[in-house]
Parts: C-alpha cells; sequence; structure tokens
C-alpha cells in the first residue's frame, strides 16, 4: 500500500507538472535572418586596411539589432559593381542608402519609402579666378571618380567601358583617391559624397582652401531600402524599423556622426 500511494503522488505531480507546462507560453520564434549588402560608399560602408567594415551601415545594423528581435541583421561585403549580381544570385536579402536608378531598373526588387538624404558635389583645385562656373560643362573635363559609381552627370551610367568612350574619367576605388587625384591635377574634377568630404575636411582641414567647391549637385540622394519580393523582411519593414529606430531618438547620434540627414 505505501508503495502504490507513492506511485500514485508520483503520478499527481507529473500530472501537476504537465498541465503547469500547457500553461506556459510557448517560447518566442527565432530571430528571421536578413543578409544586408554593403559596398565600399564611404561613410555607410568602409573598409580598414585589415578588410573590417565600418560605417553608418555597419552602426546602423547594431542599432536595429539591439532594439528589436524579429530579425536578425547580418552584413554581406560585395562591390559597387558585383552587387547587382550576388543580389539576383540570392547572396544577399537587402541593400540600404540605395537608390532604385543606380542601376536596378530591370531588376525586380522592391523600393520603400525614403530613409535618408545626402548628395554628391563637385570638386576642383582652387585657383585665381576659378569660380562656380569652372563647373559648367563637367563633362568636357578630366574626371575623377569611383568604378562602379552611377553619376549624374553620366545619366547614372556604372559601366566603365562605356564611361570611357563617352568621357575623359579616372575610376578609382575611393573618395580619398579622387580628391587626391585632383589636388595633383591628375583630374579637372572629381565628384564626391558631401557626407564623405564633410568629415575629409574635418581631418584634413589643410586641403580646405586647396578645393574649390560647387554648390551644384551631381545628384541628390532619396536613400532608400531595396529589398528582394518575398524576403523575410520587405523593403518597407526594414524601413519602418529604421524610421522608429529615429523617431525613438536611437539615430540622432549616427546622422550627427556621419554627416548624413533624415
Amino acid at each position: 500500500m505505501p508503495h502504490r500511494r507513492s506511485l500514485v503522488l508520483r503520478l499527481l505531480s507529473l500530472a501537476a507538472v504537465m498541465g503547469l507546462s500547457m500553461l506556459r507560453p510557448a517560447p518566442l520564434h527565432a530571430s528571421d535572418a536578413v543578409t544586408v549588402g554593403g559596398y565600399t560608399f564611404p561613410p555607410y560602408v568602409e573598409l580598414a586596411p585589415d578588410a573590417r567594415p565600418s560605417g553608418l551601415t555597419i552602426d546602423l545594423l547594431e542599432v536595429l539589432n539591439r532594439i528589436q528581435d524579429r530579425y536578425e541583421f547580418r552584413l554581406f561585403l560585395t562591390t559597387p559593381a558585383r552587387r547587382y549580381q550576388d543580389f539576383q544570385a540570392g547572396r544577399y536579402d537587402a541593400i540600404l542608402f540605395e537608390m532604385p536608378e543606380w542601376g536596378w531598373q530591370s531588376i525586380e526588387v522592391e523600393v520603400s519609402r525614403p530613409i535618408a538624404t545626402d548628395g554628391e558635389v563637385y570638386v576642383a583645385r582652387a585657383a585665381d579666378g576659378r569660380g562656380e562656373d569652372y563647373f559648367d560643362d563637367v563633362g568636357r573635363k578630366r574626371i575623377a571618380g569611383i568604378l562602379g559609381y552611377n553619376y549624374g552627370f553620366s545619366g547614372y551610367r556604372s559601366d566603365p567601358v562605356e564611361l570611357h568612350k563617352r568621357f575623359d574619367i579616372a575610376l578609382v576605388n575611393d573618395h580619398a583617391a579622387t580628391i587626391e587625384l585632383v589636388l595633383r591635377g591628375r583630374a579637372d574634377v572629381g565628384v564626391v559624397t558631401e557626407s564623405f568630404l564633410g568629415r575629409y575636411l574635418a581631418d584634413h582641414p589643410a586641403d580646405r582652401p586647396r578645393l574649390l567647391i560647387s554648390r551644384r549637385h551631381d545628384q541628390i540622394y532619396s536613400h532608400r531600402v531595396l529589398a528582394r519580393p518575398g524576403s523575410a523582411a520587405s523593403a518597407e519593414a526594414i524601413a519602418g524599423l529604421i524610421l522608429q529606430a529615429d523617431r525613438d531618438g536611437h539615430l540622432s547620434d549616427l546622422w550627427q556622426r556621419y554627416g548624413v540627414r533624415r
């Protein structure tokens, strides 16, 4: 009899535990992984000599991962020219701070509302008597730009073969090299991102009087999120997270640090 009573008590205890376990909420689902493409595009993505990425995109993904657990954002590094091929091959799901005019017209892609603004201006060597009119007919001058970038003066074309046929252009891999070509007289005009130029001049104040900076823009960015249709997070969902993070005050330091406007 004592043995039977002990068995009954154990069974009742087990039943109680099972009942309680059924009342507990189901565990939260694992975060959906969303791979975000990034290529060298200061100040959005920059690569250190050891190839370690940094920049606004990386810092923004860290903020998004910290303030929500619906998605886990991961970075995938590509190049300006290869970003379309890698996207179509499924190597990443979305890309931030992009514009559909930058070569995406023939690719099936979702486009979000704007998330930030920036722009590109022209720079030249400062010289006596040289003013804003120096930037008239930029296409007739020796130009320095970035390989794989889409520029307004070219009709947003990025194919290097076509650009070399139409313009006297030197294509390099970063904005600092663009400025260097201009200062050394190897290019008449360079095209640089405003946010990068602001940080560059803060780090190299001696170059400020050596440069003539245009008041006109080659283009004004209306940055958006582009995403693959059917991916775990839509372009608009990612943009919504960014805009909500901005409204909640999580991004003001980033915008200011990188010179990007909302």
